[in-house]
């Protein structure tokens, strides 16, 4: 693979990734709140958003370590790109 082939390979792979962002911010957010998960568990935890945020890319890092040597698991490469999605996500919130 030469670079110009990388690079083309990540943009495909993040284009993936924002198509789940995509659909998993229907299902997850609010009409009012794009953030209404994080915000909502932040008041439950008496944490901040970013917190909330954290500890759910947390979660799916576990899992992704516990499922090593299990890369044909359906959920693996979802789980890699909920990690992306949820960085993504966490340079918005520090940009408010």
């Amino acid at each position: 693979m030469n670079n110009e082939e990388f690079l083309t390979a990540v943009d495909a792979k993040l284009t993936d990734c924002y198509k789940l962002l995509k659909e998993k911010n229907i299902a997850y957010s609010s009409n009012i709140d794009p953030m209404n998960n994080f915000n909502q568990f932040a008041k439950l935890t008496g944490t901040t958003p970013q917190d909330a945020l954290l500890s759910f890319a947390g979660k799916q890092v576990i899992q992704i370590y516990n499922k090593q040597g299990r890369q044909n698991d359906p959920t693996y490469k979802e789980r890699i790109m909920d990690v992306i999605n949820y960085f993504a996500i966490l340079l918005v919130m520090l940009d408010e």
